[in-house]
């Protein structure tokens, strides 16, 4: 259903009226202010701060650290060849293993000394192969 219009809405500019945006995106900083650009700045790092926190609270505990090896391992397949005869299946192996390599990335970019923690879990839990 359309809602009436007025005569007012013949005469009324319609890019002057301020864009709806939706409600999850943040309102874009205008750049010739430089109070809001500096708190974008601000808020970003802050934020990118605190998502680094994450990971090593996360990575600080035995049970973290094995949860994110099995995690890579089992479900990523991060160490496993993404070959595969069929191609649906080798683009799904594809798929995780860069979601895999983020996380990886994410972990080592926060901590490298996290990541040995990690990946010496993945390497006690990588199947070895038998040595006549």
């Amino acid at each position: 259903m359309s809602d009436t219009r007025s005569a007012d809405d013949l005469i009324r500019d319609p890019q002057e009226d301020p864009e709806k945006l939706p409600p999850f995106l943040d309102q874009p900083v205008k750049s010739n202010d430089p109070k809001a650009l500096k708190k974008k700045a601000t808020d970003d790092k802050a934020k990118l701060i605190k998502q680094e926190n994450d990971i090593r609270a996360i990575l600080s505990t035995e049970a973290g650290v094995r949860f994110v090896a099995r995690l890579l391992g089992e479900i990523c397949f991060i160490d496993a060849s993404a070959f595969h005869p069929n191609n649906s299946t080798m683009c799904n192996v594809a798929g995780r293993r860069q979601v895999g390599q983020l996380v990886k990335d994410l972990i080592r970019d926060c901590d490298f000394e996290l990541w040995v923690k990690v990946d010496r879990e993945l390497e006690v839990n990588r199947p070895k192969s038998k040595k006549p």
